[in-house]
């Protein structure tokens, strides 16, 4: 896909998806800087894009948001001059699919678990973990990426992000509860785990469309289903879990 070509619905899939996780992160306490948000994108499907399309884009879902009664992230006013047909598709993808909290609403942290920083921090690791697991069941038996084959878009996401993100989540419930967890490194443990769940969302949201898609096979499209199903799971109590990270690191 090059700069100034109409963009694709796996585009606007990960553009839709990114924008919901952001907004909870932003809801949170915790969001990411626009230099890292780009750099995240631009790693994967985006890549073609350059910053400004992105930006506009993201303002395009935040018209949407507005006209709908619903917040918005406070970086990208709403610029609402998106095409009939590419507004038709991102209302779609918002509201009508919802794999999601409707409309990226954050859901902050369970009332049951405002009490126990800790059950918040296992209540993500628990998630994340079922998401692994199906995220490992999708890869078992594929063949391994090399110069014979490329990666495909945001090919990045592997197994060891996902265990990275469970050991912070582990680490930090475990100091917790020894009463050892800092300020920084609560504050430098939210900020990674906010950069996992971008990713996680972009490589979701692009994976999404990539299953209806009719050309797949059945077997295929359902394995993709269950890890991206299982994925888009965790990420509502993995924004919760940075939530608390953040206010841990703010007394």
């Amino acid at each position: 896909m090059r700069e100034g070509e109409p963009w694709s619905d796996r585009e606007l899939r990960v553009a839709v998806e990114t924008y919901r996780f952001l907004l909870r992160l932003e809801h949170g306490g915790r969001p990411l800087s626009e230099g890292d948000l780009v750099t995240l994108l631009k790693g994967g499907l985006l890549g073609s894009r350059k910053q400004s399309s992105i930006r506009y884009r993201l303002r395009n879902i935040s018209a949407i948001l507005v006209d709908h009664g619903f917040p918005i992230l406070t970086a990208y006013s709403p610029a609402p001059r998106a095409g009939a047909r590419v507004r038709a598709k991102l209302e779609a993808m918002l509201f009508s699919e919802k794999p999601v909290d409707y409309a990226g609403q954050s859901p902050g942290i369970d009332q049951a678990y405002q009490t126990s920083p800790e059950l918040v921090l296992e209540k993500a690791e628990t998630a994340l973990r079922a998401a692994l697991y199906e995220f490992e069941r999708l890869h078992q038996g594929s063949t391994p990426i090399g110069h014979n084959r490329p990666p495909g878009p945001i090919e990045g996401l592997t197994a060891n992000d996902f265990q990275n993100a469970i050991s912070i989540l582990e680490a930090s419930r475990v100091e917790l509860a020894a009463a050892r967890l800092t300020a920084e490194t609560a504050a430098q443990r939210a900020g990674t785990l906010a950069k996992f769940g971008t990713r996680a969302a972009a490589w979701a949201g692009e994976r999404l469309t990539k299953a209806v898609d009719a050309g797949l096979e059945a077997g295929t499209r359902l394995g993709t289903r269950l890890c991206v199903v299982a994925l888009f799971a965790s990420l509502p109590p993995v924004a919760a879990a940075i939530e608390m990270l953040m206010r841990l690191a703010n007394g």
